[in-house]
């Protein structure tokens, strides 16, 4: 449905389901948070998982959910993990909102001034932190015994409670990034898109040819995901073999480089650097050092298998509520592609969240690679890539030109499946680590 000034929003039913289904505990929003200085009206449609909520009113807003049990007050989020994950990816939008957060409840200034500066047994997750943010194929038990052995030890249970936390943030970078959202425009590196004024015919003719050639793109696209949907239903297996080469064709695909020498934030690096360790360690292509043994067949270590029973294991309830947000994020969908409606996207989404599996080395030996060349055009796989592995680096022109016929609402929805295939990818590599 269409919100006031053309933002799309979901119909108040979904949000009422979500809602009802998935019980957010806490959620920020633009009347308690420090960093908004924004005057929000009218009424609120609302689309909320557990780990975050979308707003449309006159203005979008960003809000969220805490995980987090050890808050001071339930709708408050306390431990200073969040600020170093989140740094990871220069993600300044979530560094200040905590940064003002923890010190409204009370929190020790002076952990802010940077890591050196924080007990040393949150210190001592920066090692986990910044190799599941960036490599997470990476990580091993070596890296867990560490924080389980000495004085300043984990136990199980809260190191698996921290690594979801760190996950949870280094997903959300990629969600805020990818959508466009960033601090509010009188605060440091605050700053807003102005629209294109139509002022002429020539400017309205322009509009209405673009949305022509819209329609028609959407009718394209529609014939294509009906064509490899029917193709999919025909075909016959294939040995794994067959369907690991094209793993490894995907993985291997220079969609986007990323060098060294690109501005990875609009805000100096004093704004966060205290917060960073070894800021150079960022992701490497995969493929570039393609190994079997790193990557996890999907398959063999499942989510379902394994990776839920861990959870809830050692952070009760958690297992529940992840399960829950992963099933409803790969099931939601609007059955629409633009204009286009009765559509079924299955193929479509579940292309996009096999081929960020592919960026973090994530094998299912039942799916057809072949189908994420067949429906990803190479701008748009560029644009997830950076929105997965480098969310600093996303800009406007890149959500923009990203399959420019869908709607914003289309948009934001690919960005919940970016959210939440890459978080399941870092979970199930951190609780192989954990567990071995």
């Amino acid at each position: 449905m269409q919100n006031r000034e053309g933002w799309e929003v979901l119909s108040q039913s979904a949000s009422e389901l979500l809602m009802t289904s998935l019980q957010p505990r806490a959620i920020f929003n633009g009347h308690t948070h420090h960093s908004c200085r924004v005057t929000h009206r009218g009424n609120v449609p609302e689309f909320t998982l557990p780990s975050f909520s979308w707003r449309n009113r006159n203005d979008p807003s960003f809000v969220l959910a805490t995980f987090n049990p050890n808050a001071f007050s339930v709708r408050k989020c306390f431990l200073p993990e969040e600020n170093t994950a989140a740094s990871r990816h220069r993600c300044c939008y979530l560094v200040k909102l905590y940064e003002s957060e923890f010190l409204k409840n009370g929190g020790d200034a002076n952990w802010l001034k940077g890591l050196n500066y924080v007990p040393k047994k949150l210190h001592n997750l920066h090692t986990i932190n910044k190799i599941l943010a960036h490599q997470p194929w990476t990580v091993n038990s070596d890296n867990m015994k560490e924080l389980r052995e000495g004085e300043d030890s984990w136990s199980l249970s809260e190191l698996v409670q921290a690594i979801t936390i760190l996950i949870h943030f280094h997903c959300l970078s990629s969600f805020v990034f990818g959508c466009g959202v960033t601090p509010e425009v009188d605060l440091e590196g605050g700053h807003t898109f102005r629209p294109p004024s139509l002022t002429t015919e020539q400017d309205r003719n322009g509009v209405q040819q673009a949305l022509d050639e819209g329609r028609s793109k959407n009718k394209e696209f529609v014939a294509l995901m009906n064509a490899v949907s029917k193709k999919h239903k025909d075909q016959r297996e294939v040995c794994v073999e067959k369907t690991r080469e094209e793993f490894e064709n995907i993985a291997s695909d220079e969609v986007v480089t990323v060098s060294d020498s690109d501005n990875p934030c609009t805000l100096p690096e004093a704004s966060f650097a205290h917060y960073l360790e070894d800021p150079t360690f960022r992701y490497k292509n995969f493929a570039d050092r393609l190994d079997r043994n790193q990557s996890l067949n999907v398959n063999e270590y499942s989510w379902e298998g394994y990776g839920f029973s861990l959870v809830d294991r050692f952070y009760p309830e958690m297992g529940q509520l992840l399960d829950e947000k992963f099933k409803v994020c790969e099931s939601l969908t609007y059955n629409t592609v633009g204009t286009e409606e009765s559509v079924d996207t299955k193929t479509f989404r579940q292309a996009t969240w096999n081929y960020i599996h592919v960026l973090f080395g994530l094998f299912h030996d039942d799916y057809r690679y072949n189908e994420v060349n067949s429906l990803m055009e190479r701008s748009y796989k560029a644009y997830i890539k950076k929105v997965v592995c480098y969310p600093e680096q996303t800009t406007q022109n890149d959500y923009l030109n990203c399959i420019q016929h869908l709607t914003h609402s289309e948009k934001v929805h690919i960005n919940l499946i970016a959210f939440e295939a890459r978080m399941q990818a870092e979970l199930l590599y951190a609780l192989r680590a954990v567990m071995r």
